[in-house]
């Protein structure tokens, strides 16, 4: 199942949203308030979802100014990838963020709303960030 999100206009060098992305430490103000007891180091995070489940996440690929991915493991054995592509759009950036889950089919229709909510947080709350820093 794939989740996308595009907040468009987002006045910040790609840089910055890069830098950003990259930093764990940043990167937790950013997550919906459901996400709880973060850990994280330079490369590694970990945090439990209230009401769902305990994740793992690495940083797997990184290409700079334009696109980071973390690969996503949980206690529900449900793999996720969480990947973040910057787009400079001439004096802004457009950020795509896209959640690709293998969520067996029967609890898709229950898992769908949450996910997205998920991605729509993250593009606004990344926007807002660096727009002020």
């Amino acid at each position: 199942m794939i989740i996308q999100n595009q907040t468009e206009g987002i006045h910040s060098g790609a840089d910055k949203i890069y830098a950003t992305l990259g930093n764990f430490q940043i990167l937790e103000k950013m997550m919906p308030e459901q996400v709880q007891n973060w850990k994280a180091t330079d490369e590694h995070c970990e945090f439990t979802v209230s009401g769902m489940a305990s994740f793992q996440m690495d940083i797997v690929e990184k290409v700079a100014d334009s696109k980071i991915v973390f690969r996503m493991t949980n206690d529900k054995n449900i793999p996720i990838l969480l990947s973040f592509d910057i787009n400079k759009t001439g004096e802004t950036c457009r950020l795509d963020v896209t959640i690709d889950a293998e969520v067996p089919l029967f609890l898709q229709s229950v898992i769908k709303n949450p996910l997205q909510k998920v991605a729509d947080t993250l593009g606004e709350k990344i926007k807002n960030y660096t727009e002020q820093q």
